[in-house]
């Protein structure tokens, strides 16, 4: 920070009034400020990075993803509870668990359209620093799932039909 002047602090206040979601400014030493859903996030310039590590989805059982842990079950009908999603059996044939990549888009629950993943990720308030870390489970660039943020049109339960039910957590250090 030896290369921040006072101008630029000045810069980083006037971002911080103007309370902007999303804007941003680059400072000295590859550092930038920017404002996330009402705070200013001051630290290095993060590259967007995607990874190629995925899971296939195969039905009942655990999965582990960097430190995300699910686990699914069959069930019937919708269930309402806490790191819990229902889906449809026959829209997750052949989806996998990853990272978000660029091109995702996905059909938000309700819509009948379909809406670039980052512009629901920003509808949903997501801040920015948070979403590389996101956990998806899609079938080619269509999202069914973005865990702990909401589901697909595609994907959704039809009341008491079978389904499954899928639980997520942070592995458990033991």
């Amino acid at each position: 920070l030896l290369d921040i002047s006072q101008g630029h602090v000045d810069d980083m206040l006037a971002l911080a009034q103007k309370n902007i979601s999303g804007k941003r400014i680059e400072l000295p030493g590859g550092v930038a400020a920017a404002v996330e859903y009402g705070k200013l996030s001051v630290g290095k310039k993060k590259e967007k990075h995607y990874n190629n590590i995925s899971v296939a989805f195969h039905g009942p059982g655990r999965y582990e993803i960097g430190d995300d842990t699910l686990w699914c079950e069959m069930g019937t009908g919708i269930v309402r509870e806490a790191k819990t999603e229902c889906f449809d059996t026959n829209a997750l044939i052949g989806a996998v668990f990853r990272r978000r990549c660029e091109g995702d888009y996905i059909r938000p629950l309700g819509m009948q359209g379909k809406k670039r993943l980052c512009d629901y990720l920003s509808d949903r308030k997501v801040p920015l620093s948070v979403r590389s870390r996101l956990l998806v489970l899609a079938k080619g660039c269509e999202v069914l799932w973005v865990v702990g943020v909401g589901i697909s049109e595609t994907a959704k339960v039809i009341k008491n039909a079978q389904c499954y039910i899928i639980r997520y957590g942070e592995k458990q250090n033991a």
